[in-house]
């Protein structure tokens, strides 16, 4: 989870829309399998809104799963 922290911080070209939405689902993903499941929706949460605006569907439908 810190080296996820960290690569949001980064200031990158890479570090674009649908990279950042694609962090914040992994780190959803990592934390329901923690069973932090409030932790995780507050980072699908955020990840939503970035894969919408990236407009890729299958980021979108990562999120949603």
């Amino acid at each position: 989870m810190k080296l996820y922290k960290m690569l949001l911080d980064v200031d990158h070209p890479a570090n674009d829309t649908y990279n950042r939405g694609d962090l914040y689902t992994s780190m959803g993903w990592s934390s329901n399998r923690m069973g932090k499941t409030n932790q995780a929706e507050k980072y699908y949460d955020k990840a939503l809104p970035l894969a919408q605006e990236s407009g890729d569907s299958l980021l979108i439908g990562t999120v949603y799963n």
